[in-house]
């Protein structure tokens, strides 16, 4: 960072923030959650015939398939997202394939929101047929687990371009935002 003299105009007032002149935060977020998938994908890639016993569960720290399969599903979204399509967790062709046997599941029916959410606010968006968007509308039906749960909470911290309002909201004016996350 350079020193140098600017005034109370040259300053950027928002009201969830500090004032602030040049935002070092937020690609600072976006650089650290691209390093951790980047370091869970090979996981991924490795145990996805044996995905049933790959990740372990945040806070108990014992394999957790439910949690998996999330992680799985939100990192092939994002890989479609992304212009690279890879299924993580099943063999189907392509994400609405995949998208339609994870609403069929009952994990998949009460986490429908967040994968709603990582779908909506991400370029994947487009490569969508009506059928999940079918499916997905019956499953926002039944209780959904909420962000506060620890292994939602989790999975969202992998995607902050997604889930951070906070952080989504300036990226979009300063061009900060990922191509795949706008």
């Amino acid at each position: 960072m350079e020193r140098r003299l600017i005034s109370l105009d040259d300053l950027e007032y928002r009201s969830d923030r500090h004032p602030l002149l040049k935002d070092v935060a937020t690609p600072a977020v976006f650089r650290e959650a691209s390093l951790r998938r980047e370091s869970l994908i090979g996981e991924l890639i490795r145990t996805k015939s044996n995905w049933s016993s790959a990740i372990l569960h945040p806070v108990t720290g014992e394999r957790d398939s439910d949690f998996d399969r999330l992680l799985r599903v939100m990192f092939s979204i994002w890989a479609e997202a992304d212009g690279r399509w890879a299924n993580f967790l099943n063999k189907q062709e392509n994400i609405t394939g995949l998208l339609n046997a994870y609403l069929n599941s009952q994990d998949g029916q009460c986490r429908a929101q967040i994968i709603n959410d990582m779908l909506t606010r991400t370029r994947a968006f487009g490569q969508i047929r009506a059928t999940v968007w079918n499916k997905m509308r019956d499953a926002l039906r039944n209780p959904q687990l909420s962000v506060v749960d620890p292994t939602i909470s989790e999975a969202m911290s992998y995607f902050p371009e997604v889930y951070r309002a906070d952080l989504r909201g300036d990226p979009i004016r300063t061009d900060i935002l990922p191509d795949w996350a706008t």
